[in-house]
């Protein structure tokens, strides 16, 4: 039976910026980590903005810098902080995302997975409310409860690629839709029969083939949902 699949970056796609922006200063000013963590990661995020780093070394780098600071913490402390960023986090998400393309996939059946270079723990506190059925965040390795240095980092285009060819050995499964806003998703971007894009480069949109629509306005939801009905009718007269 076929299983009909759509996949989604994170930040700047289902979540309005970077997550990692407000989770590493609320974890500063709860005194979990040293405070020198936001400038160092600043000055990656400023590399980035320059253009000096494109948006795979934006990630690599970026955990570098946070698995540094965050060794040796506690797991217990960051449980702490998880659930008082998830009470001042719920406006960042885009509220076509909750209204229109959410409730869509998840009344027609298809399965929402997430594949981001954003922190796993971040995304796993919208999993039941977006009804998410997987998520491939940024990992980390965690011994005698404390965090350690060492971590999977999900969100290069290299892993993403791993991870959906490994989703396509099935050949049950049928990638519908893909969204995403960098480089990094191509791979999510290329394989999908409709792929959507909140970036208007026009390198990026020519490399990943995909429709822009800016995420952040509201109409856009409709628009959106009926570029995606024509695809499931599309199927339903084939068959």
């Amino acid at each position: 039976m076929k299983k009909y699949i759509a996949l989604f970056d994170w930040d700047k796609t289902v979540r309005k910026d970077y997550a990692c922006l407000k989770w590493l200063k609320m974890l500063v000013e709860s005194k979990k980590v040293d405070k020198n963590l936001l400038e160092e990661n600043d000055k990656v995020y400023q590399k980035y903005l320059k253009g000096i780093l494109n948006h795979n070394l934006l990630t690599e780098e970026g955990m570098k810098v946070y698995c540094k600071y965050i060794q040796n913490v506690k797991r217990e402390d960051i449980i702490s902080v998880l659930e008082e960023y998830k009470k001042t986090d719920k406006g960042n998400i885009f509220e076509i995302m909750k209204e229109y393309i959410f409730p869509f996939l998840t009344k027609n059946n298809i399965e929402i997975i997430i594949i981001s270079g954003s922190q796993q723990e971040l995304i796993e506190l919208y999993k039941e409310e977006l009804k998410i059925n997987e998520i491939y965040g940024v990992q980390f390795k965690i011994e005698n409860e404390r965090y350690t240095n060492k971590y999977q980092n999900n969100g290069l285009d290299k892993n993403k690629k791993i991870l959906v060819d490994k989703l396509l050995e099935d050949k049950e499964n049928v990638i519908l839709f893909s969204f995403g806003d960098s480089i990094s998703d191509i791979p999510l971007l290329k394989v999908a029969k409709r792929s959507f894009i909140n970036n208007t480069k026009e390198r990026f949109m020519k490399e990943s083939n995909a429709l822009y629509y800016d995420f952040s306005k509201i109409e856009n939801g409709k628009k959106i949902i009926e570029k995606m009905q024509e695809v499931l009718e599309d199927i339903n007269e084939k068959g």
